[in-house]
């Protein structure tokens, strides 16, 4: 895990991003292409939902 940390006095909020370096090759064989659905998931969204309410 890294953390970067970059100060703004004059911007009054704070924004966080976590990466996890997790992706298809890491699927298990039973689960093969869990890792790319729940990527398009959260880039292009569902038939239900747009990528900013999956992201939510």
């Amino acid at each position: 895990l890294s953390v970067v940390a970059v100060r703004h006095d004059d911007l009054p909020e704070v924004s966080a991003r976590v990466v996890i370096p997790f992706g298809a090759s890491d699927d298990e064989r039973e689960r093969a292409g869990t890792a790319l659905l729940v990527a398009r998931a959260l880039t292009e969204g569902t038939v239900e939902r747009t990528a900013g309410e999956v992201a939510e």
